[in-house]
């Protein structure tokens, strides 16, 4: 009987080593497949020009802006040794992307058990919401790798002895507050409940969590100063975000319960949404009627993670001003879907195993496919750097709302370009970008004028310049008039 068990237990320690390189594998190369995409949008572009400056020029530039410096800062470093090229800053965000499957797949295992851990994998790998986070150029996946790192950690604290356990904890919680204050507010409430669990059920170690606080408040000093510097700025001048209504809020929903709205497949997006939710919501009933059991009380714990930074992000925006959008939550989607990965293991039905695996799958397809298109796309009408030096313009013009002047910048780094929007003075990382009120005819005797769609350039260029059309240009779900504008 010993041997058939040992025998088990071994084939058993196979099957998931096999599956658990399997998903790594997969991931590797969907994103292999998928990386090679050329087009940037707005905040990529402004992230770019940020790895232009020095590290204390990036460190005062985000400082005047609204983010922590630590993205920056390490994308500079990986990126250093390929030109700072597009190719390489994605494959950082992949990697960190791939790191979180990695990590959860092999403590998830620990902590729970092999098929919960194989299932968050996949459900992480093929989650529709996460699979555009994990190209971008920004410090989302980041953010959400070190969040889900200090929460495992933070359990390895309540849970086992080893001081190493203290040291990752404070370790991964200073790093998500140093790439997002989103993920700074997760962390916190991460640290919240370990603090009440701690408190209640084991006091011994509440010595030693009180130490790791000081270190990790101490590490954040040097930044408090340029975090209430922010606050205080945006609470005076106010932020881009729009306000927060009710088709807002749902909005959100739809974003991280649902997939891409399809062409000729909206009802199956509209289905997709309302499964996914229900499936969530079914989820979390079981888990509180089954609180008792410690896997299910773990769930409820990764899930209120989410839950408040949306309520609390939603809350501050409605009652004073404007500071959340859909992104701000990708932090904590790991915790979300940690949550789904232990209920489904705790239920222990193959069959609604399968279900629920199967929708997760079918619909991170169908985002991967758009996801491809997005990255592949070649619209004739998107500027880009053989596209701009096609126009021989002097200066270009953006006198419209939007990121354009953004991603020309990108595209061209000498170009002068003057916009209706664009950073102050201070937040600039574009040593080329100026306000429009600063434009200077007599300075240039070709300029690139972009102005919204069917709308005439005003008397401000045509007083000074003859304006030929010269097509409709596109990037980032925004559309443009171009003119060029030859001197009288």
């Amino acid at each position: 009987m010993q041997t058939n068990k040992a025998t088990i237990e071994h084939s058993n320690k196979n099957y998931y080593w096999k599956a658990y390189f399997s998903v790594i594998v997969l991931s590797i190369l969907a994103y292999l497949i998928i990386v090679g995409g050329k087009s940037v949008w707005g905040d990529e572009a402004y992230t770019f020009a940020m790895l232009k400056h020095s590290f204390g020029d990036m460190c005062s530039i985000t400082a005047a802006d609204v983010h922590p410096p630590l993205y920056y800062i390490l994308l500079k470093i990986f990126t250093y040794p390929f030109g700072y090229s597009l190719l390489s800053a994605k494959i950082f965000s992949i990697i960190t992307y791939i790191a979180i499957i990695a990590f959860g797949g092999y403590h998830i295992r620990k902590i729970i058990n092999e098929r919960t851990a194989i299932m968050f994998m996949v459900l992480f790998l093929f989650y529709p919401f996460m699979l555009a986070y994990s190209l971008e150029v920004r410090m989302y996946s980041l953010a959400a790798m070190f969040v889900f790192m200090s929460a495992i950690y933070a359990y390895k604290v309540y849970s086992e002895d080893k001081k190493i356990n203290i040291v990752l904890y404070a370790l991964f919680t200073l790093c998500s507050a140093y790439t997002h204050y989103f993920a700074l507010m997760a962390a916190g409430i991460v640290f919240l409940e370990l603090l009440v669990f701690v408190i209640k059920n084991k006091r011994e170690k509440l010595k030693q969590l009180i130490i790791a606080t000081a270190v990790m408040a101490i590490g954040f000093i040097p930044w408090l100063g340029k975090l209430l510097g922010q606050l205080k700025e945006k609470s005076d001048n106010g932020f881009w975000i729009p306000p927060i209504t009710r088709s807002t809020v749902i909005g959100y929903l739809k974003s991280v319960f649902g997939i891409n709205v399809i062409p000729h497949y909206e009802w199956l997006c509209k289905t997709f949404f309302y499964v996914c939710c229900l499936m969530f919501l079914a989820a979390f009933i079981y888990a509180i009627i089954k609180l008792k059991n410690k896997n299910n009380a773990l769930a409820i714990l990764a899930i209120l993670v989410p839950i408040f930074v949306m309520v609390i992000g939603i809350g501050v925006s409605v009652a004073y001003k404007p500071v959340f959008i859909t992104r701000y939550i990708v932090p904590t989607i790991p915790l979300l879907l940690l949550f789904a990965a232990i209920v489904l293991g705790e239920i222990n039905n193959k069959w609604i195993s399968a279900l629920v695996l199967a929708i997760v799958i079918i619909g991170g397809c169908f985002n991967y496919v758009h996801q491809y298109k997005i990255e592949y796309r070649d619209i004739k009408s998107m500027l880009t750097t053989e596209r701009l030096q096609k126009h021989k313009a002097d200066a270009c013009v953006t006198d419209i709302n939007g990121t354009f002047s953004a991603v020309i910048a990108y595209y061209d780094d000498k170009l002068p370009i003057y916009a209706r929007q664009t950073q102050k003075e201070a937040a600039n990382p574009y040593p080329h970008t100026y306000f429009i009120d600063k434009f200077d005819h007599k300075k240039y005797n070709r300029v690139l004028l972009l102005v919204p769609c069917k709308t005439q350039p005003s008397s401000m260029f045509t007083d000074y310049y003859k304006a030929e059309y010269v097509g409709t240009k596109y990037q980032q779900e925004e559309w443009a008039d171009a003119y060029m504008l030859t001197k009288k």
